[in-house]
């Protein structure tokens, strides 16, 4: 049976006062993505735009989402097959490309969303995205990240679908960046009680989306939130992979603890983003 490192140790502080850290106070910046680009010294961030997607961008992470350089990169379209609620948008460099993973709904209904993939149109991701493709046109499944694999040279991608009345992480591997190459596998569902907090009585489903792959030295993590985003317990947790096979559920383990929870006037911290330091010594978590 699979279990994780019993080396592997939270540090969360209860008794720390007040921690704050707002990047901007008066900005909507739901589902926030930060990346930092070694190749042009910016960081770059994108967060849940609605009815369009806004890129910024700084030299000093300070200065992200308030005093930041910003430009729509792309509104849905028609013939795009896009329209409108872009949610939990995620920028990737892949092979040097430039793609944004996020979800839209159909024309005629808000209810159900599908997988997106948009392409950069130059090296200058300002110079805005175009469509690149539609993953999952006929499921109902959103907030996807991927991991580009670079032992093997495989991607895989990973997002929340509705199954079996709840919402469940599930993975796949791409065999080009809109492309599927195997079919969903389901790797976590919600079962501990820090996950399970009402209003979880039969008049919502529980919930595991917001993934994001984490690697730290040879070991991978998704990070992922719980709850509903609406929610003060909205709340991160952690699966860890302990096997060899990234595609099968057996591989990967759920740490019975969550990882960051509401606490010192902070509530509800959830689908978060990790990127590197410009000395690429730290690991940066944005949420």
């Amino acid at each position: 049976m699979l279990k994780r490192d019993e080396n592997f140790k939270y540090t969360h502080n209860r008794d720390a006062t007040g921690y704050k850290n707002p990047l901007n106070r008066e900005l909507d910046t739901a589902d926030p993505c930060i990346i930092y680009n070694d190749h042009d010294g910016y960081y770059y961030g994108i967060y849940t735009g609605h009815e369009r997607l806004t890129m910024h961008r700084a030299r000093c992470i300070r200065d992200m989402f308030s005093a930041s350089e910003s430009k729509v990169i792309y509104e849905p379209h028609d013939e795009d097959g896009t329209y409108g609620f872009l949610w939990a948008p995620e920028i990737h460099i892949i092979d040097g490309v430039w793609y944004i993973y996020t979800s839209t709904h159909e024309k005629d209904t808000k209810a159900h969303k599908h997988l997106i993939v948009l392409k950069a149109k130059s090296d200058d991701p300002f110079d805005g995205f175009e469509i690149f493709g539609h993953i999952t046109p006929d499921r109902l499944i959103i907030d996807p990240t991927v991991y580009n694999d670079k032992k093997n040279g495989r991607l895989y991608i990973c997002a929340s679908a509705v199954t079996g009345g709840m919402q469940k992480l599930v993975i796949a591997e791409l065999s080009a960046p809109a492309t599927l190459k195997s079919e969903w596998q389901i790797i976590a569902e919600p079962t501990y009680p820090w996950e399970l907090v009402y209003p979880y009585d039969g008049t919502w489903a529980p919930i595991n989306e917001g993934a994001y792959f984490v690697e730290s030295g040879d070991r991978l993590f998704i990070v992922y939130s719980g709850n509903g985003c609406w929610s003060d317990d909205y709340v991160m947790g952690i699966l860890e992979l302990c096997g060899d096979d990234i595609l099968s559920p057996d591989s990967w383990v759920k740490h019975s603890e969550p990882f960051m929870v509401k606490g010192n006037g902070n509530v509800g911290p959830g689908h978060a983003t990790f990127f590197k330091s410009p000395d690429g010594k730290e690991l940066w978590i944005c949420h």
